[in-house]
């Protein structure tokens, strides 16, 4: 049964995608293609974290700045007629000196 126990990361992608769409339980499948069950469990939860790490990069989401959102961030840029995307690259450009400094107007003051 376990003959495939060194496959490549590869081969288990594939096993795993294969594996979902066989409608087979998962101890009937790993029995079908003689790989072992705990080996192919290994790689399917890695494979499912991997996964969840894709979905947190490409879903938007709200970005904490402090005690403020992004959202927040930008409305009050538009409302002041400030640039939101030139205001959030300097935040972020200076954000070592703002987080030594939190209570300051002026990131350079000290």
């Amino acid at each position: 049964m376990g003959r495939h126990s060194s496959l490549k990361a590869e081969q288990w992608r594939q096993h795993v995608e294969s594996y979902r769409s066989s409608g087979l339980t998962r101890k009937a499948y790993c029995e079908r293609n003689q790989i072992k069950e705990s080996a192919f469990g290994y790689w399917y939860t890695k494979m499912k974290r991997g996964e969840k790490s894709q979905d947190d990069l490409t879903r938007p989401r709200l970005v904490g700045v402090g005690p403020f959102y992004v959202s927040e961030i930008i409305y009050t840029c538009e409302r002041c007629g400030a640039n939101a995307v030139d205001y959030l690259t300097e935040l972020q450009k200076h954000s070592v000196e703002l987080s030594e400094n939190p209570g300051t107007t002026d990131a350079t003051s000290r």
